[in-house]
């Protein structure tokens, strides 16, 4: 059985702008095709801080699981250009592996 998803986000996704941007940090979301169990998620790059996703202007990854988005907060600094073309030129540089468990565990023969 396969309970955790391991995805690695490259720049290739469909990122949007969360439209909760903050003096340091800007968010970006995306859909992903994959049913979450929880809102917890591991990530290489970023911390999981799911009770201030929306307040706190600092970097943080967020599983929003009613319409399965991935949520991520990010340095404005660390962006090019403070857009989502500018937060996929930094995936793309920065590939950012991401863990999670699933909904519905799969049985793998």
């Amino acid at each position: 059985m396969k309970n955790i998803e391991t995805i690695m986000l490259n720049g290739s996704e469909e990122w949007g702008n969360g439209n909760n941007n903050g003096t340091i940090t800007s968010m970006f979301r995306c859909y992903s095709n994959s049913l979450f169990n929880t809102n917890a998620v591991i990530s290489d790059k970023f911390l999981n801080k799911t009770n201030n996703m929306w307040t706190a202007d600092e970097e943080t990854i967020y599983l929003y699981k009613p319409e399965n988005l991935i949520d991520i907060r990010i340095n404005k600094s660390k962006l090019v250009t403070d857009n989502t073309t500018g937060f996929k030129q930094w995936l793309q540089s920065n590939p950012t592996k991401v863990k999670y468990s699933l909904a519905v565990p799969q049985f793998i023969p």
